[in-house]
């Protein structure tokens, strides 16, 4: 599977009949779409996916994601990526182009998808699934550099809690965050 064979898996699961689906009914259509590949198509699925998280390893959306969610941990941001992922090709690019990008995403689809629960089952249960199915461990199949990816620090300029405010005055403002915040 190719990386655009991967986007068109997450197209298909977004719906196109004028209506927004919920992240958990985007999960279900494309664990729909899944479980008809073979198991050397779902671990290339596995492999474009965990690619694309790691593309999305960087300070500046985990800026966004602890601005607007409070996203602290690694596996808090991994669901925000994960997140960015289902809103499509199209969106994600550009998310990664510009991270005002992502913040605009996070507004005109926080009401829609607002639970970290659901970003965490898009996340996690095609990988599930895949070891229920299959019997092994996708991370035993992958290439270290897809999967390890954790081990790294995330790409561009680091911040700490405290300097979020002054670094992205214009995130802090948008998610009526203050100064005291991240203090």
């Amino acid at each position: 599977m190719n990386e655009d064979q991967f986007w068109a898996f997450i197209d298909q699961s977004i719906a196109t009949d004028g209506k927004a689906n919920s992240l958990r009914e985007q999960t279900q259509k494309l664990m729909c779409l899944l479980e008809l590949l073979d198991k050397n198509s779902y671990l290339d699925f596995i492999t474009q996916f965990k690619a694309k998280l790691f593309d999305a390893y960087t300070w500046d959306l985990w800026a966004v994601a602890y601005i607007a969610y409070n996203f602290t941990s690694e596996s808090g941001f991994e669901e925000f990526r994960a997140w960015l992922i289902s809103r499509g090709r199209q969106n994600f690019e550009a998310a990664l182009a510009d991270f005002h990008v992502a913040a605009d995403l996070v507004l005109n689809y926080l009401p829609l998808q607002a639970t970290g629960e659901e970003s965490e089952e898009f996340c996690l249960r095609p990988l599930d699934f895949f070891e229920a199915v299959f019997g092994e461990h996708y991370y035993d199949l992958l290439p270290e550099d897809v999967y390890m990816y954790g081990d790294r620090e995330p790409s561009g300029e680091r911040w700490l809690p405290e300097n979020l405010y002054a670094k992205y005055p214009e995130l802090c403002q948008l998610f009526g965050r203050v100064q005291s915040d991240f203090l």
